[in-house]
């Protein structure tokens, strides 16, 4: 009868062994998964700032370009007109010197309100370039929230893997008691 119950006894605690290394495997398995998932999100999250620093150099860069190309041909543009203009007046008389003063002060009138167009388009542009760092800045948010909350959720799991693994170590604590009484 008492070696019925020591084989009873000792398969229970094989069982409650094996559940036993069961916890511990799920406990180092989710703390590596742990790990894993936070190397994955900083990486993440420095592509998403490199990237989004490359997107704002790039959109920088091709509105300046696109801003000089413009003023360089509107600047050409107003210098043939002016070359023409000048050569025409040139050739009709030396009376028409007034006009000409005339011709280049609305130019520079024309080029000054050009400048005030070109102005309030970089103001559009900053604005725009705003909205879009506002919006990956909410994105960058998002991706720390998810963070947080995955975070949260391994930290929950290894704490009850940790709970079952303290209660299994206290049954097996009073089993060996109950054993020594026997």
């Amino acid at each position: 009868e008492e070696s019925k119950v020591r084989a009873s006894f000792d398969e229970e605690t094989r069982a409650q062994l094996e559940r036993l290394h069961q916890a511990e495997d799920l406990l180092s398995q989710t703390q590596n998964e742990f790990h894993e998932y936070k190397q994955r999100t900083v990486l993440k999250v420095k592509q998403a700032k490199a990237a989004h620093e490359a997107a704002e150099e790039q959109l920088a860069q091709a509105r300046a370009e696109k801003e000089s190309a413009q003023e360089e041909l509107a600047a050409l543009e107003k210098e043939a007109a002016a070359v023409r203009e000048e050569l025409a007046t040139a050739l009709r008389t030396a009376s028409d010197a007034n006009a000409l003063e005339k011709e280049l002060e609305e130019t520079k009138s024309r080029l000054a309100a050009t400048e005030e167009r070109l102005e309030v388009a970089e103001q559009e542009n900053k604005a725009g370039l705003k909205e879009m760092q506002a919006e990956l800045s909410e994105r960058m948010k998002n991706l720390e929230e998810e963070n947080v909350e995955l975070r949260r959720q391994m930290k929950s799991r290894n704490d009850n893997a940790r709970q079952l693994v303290s209660q299994k170590d206290k049954e097996i604590a009073a089993l060996e008691a109950n054993l020594r009484q026997m």
